[in-house]
């Protein structure tokens, strides 16, 4: 139990004389408050999270607007006889829905000298049966060089505030749930930070909820078209196979536990078989075409679920300059599951050690594949922004395939 003095007290310091000398035992005139926090309802709060202050008169007469906040569970106030009001501030579950609140008679009043009162509070978690939900997916697709993210896209839509009013939530999150009367519900004004990405909204992303009902809106923003001349770029989705626009056969796949779906180079399939608890790395080497250049990125298939719902999403990622320098590209990809949440890290070999380029943690978080995206040099005045080693033996290359083709 905690002990506050609300009466003013002044001490000469250096001095032997104080004006107005209080304490604990001294004391006769005391209120406690108690705070207490019921979730019944799945609610998470905790007194902590309630806050309450004393409003009397004597409390700060030079400036009535200064009041102290407390959020203790049981705290003992020393008082000046008079009357006195303790006001609330109420915690909030996740939908931003006031926890429910009664307080005992001792809260507001007049408190006599050698009075002792107890004020008790008490919040209950409100009752969400009567509430439908409806949970927002937001997916970013960067297949064509695209950096924006889920935090760059928004929208608007309305959510009860448990006293008959509604209130307008501005959402910019990968994942959310918003709570909603039963009825029908949309969502509107979308905005986002980054041009030329095209919207598709799934079928519940509009529509009727009812009370104890769950809707599931996915959005999907995929970034613009490359419009870059085909001889810039060169697609090569498997390691070990060359393609016609120059990727290079004799690259490598392993993983630490010598999964074999790993090295399919089948870009719809996923690694599965290892949702497990515990820690899985998985490698691969590419080997560099004499005409790369570093605007080269690996492209990604990341994968989560939402129920019994598998949404994947490709997104491209520059390679750090330490790991592109090397004579070839190595990449290392991390799947950790565990009870909690699970992860990927990619990282790529810069020479000395592993260059963590990415690390995506969530609930679900998976991999399904990987694929190199070469930018490649068109004119021999393209190889000059590689050293001079690898600039000739572009250079060279941009003749060959000039004369071939």
């Amino acid at each position: 139990m905690k002990y506050y003095f609300l009466f003013p007290i002044l001490v000469l310091c250096g001095s032997i004389l104080a004006i107005s000398l209080a304490s604990a035992e001294e004391a006769t005139t005391t209120l406690r408050v108690i705070t207490n926090v019921i979730n019944d309802n799945g609610g998470t709060a905790t007194s902590q999270d309630a806050a309450f202050s004393v409003r009397a008169p004597w409390i700060s007469p030079g400036n009535p607007e200064f009041v102290p906040i407390y959020n203790d569970t049981d705290l003992t106030l020393f008082m000046e006889p008079g009357p006195y009001d303790v006001t609330y501030r109420a915690p909030r579950n996740e939908y931003f829905l006031d926890y429910n609140r009664t307080v005992s008679e001792g809260c507001s009043g007049n408190i006599q000298v050698g009075q002792h009162i107890i004020c008790t509070v008490t919040y209950d978690d409100p009752d969400l049966s009567g509430f439908g939900f409806v949970h927002i997916v937001t997916h970013v697709i960067n297949d064509n060089l695209g950096t924006a993210n889920p935090s760059d896209f928004a929208f608007f839509i309305t959510s009860p505030t448990g006293d008959g009013r509604q209130r307008q939530i501005e959402a910019r999150e990968a994942d959310i749930t918003v709570l909603r009367d039963p009825g029908p519900y949309d969502l509107y004004s979308f905005y986002s930070k980054t041009g030329g990405y095209t919207r598709t909204l799934s079928d519940d992303c509009s529509g009727t909820v009812a009370a104890g009902e769950t809707k599931t809106c996915v959005i999907i923003y995929d970034d613009p078209p490359l419009i870059l001349l085909p001889q810039h770029w060169c697609y090569q989705e498997s390691s070990t196979i060359s393609t016609p626009c120059g990727g290079l056969a004799g690259g490598s796949y392993s993983s630490s536990n010598n999964d074999t779906l790993w090295m399919d180079g089948d870009w719809h399939t996923t690694l599965y078989s290892f949702q497990r608890p515990g820690i899985v790395d998985y490698y691969t080497t590419y080997k560099k075409p004499a005409r790369a250049l570093p605007t080269s990125v690996l492209k990604l298939k990341d994968y989560t679920e939402e129920g019994d719902t598998l949404f994947s999403f490709d997104t491209t990622y520059k390679i750090p300059e330490a790991c592109f320098s090397q004579s070839d590209l190595q990449f290392r990809f991390t799947l950790g599951y565990g009870a909690d949440s699970d992860f990927v890290k990619s990282a790529c070999w810069g020479g000395n050690t592993w260059v963590v380029f990415r690390n995506l943690v969530k609930d679900d978080a998976g991999m399904m594949e990987e694929a190199m995206i070469w930018g490649m040099a068109a004119t021999e005045k393209d190889c000059k922004v590689l050293q001079k080693g690898r600039e000739k033996e572009c250079m060279k290359a941009v003749k060959e395939m000039r004369h071939n083709n």
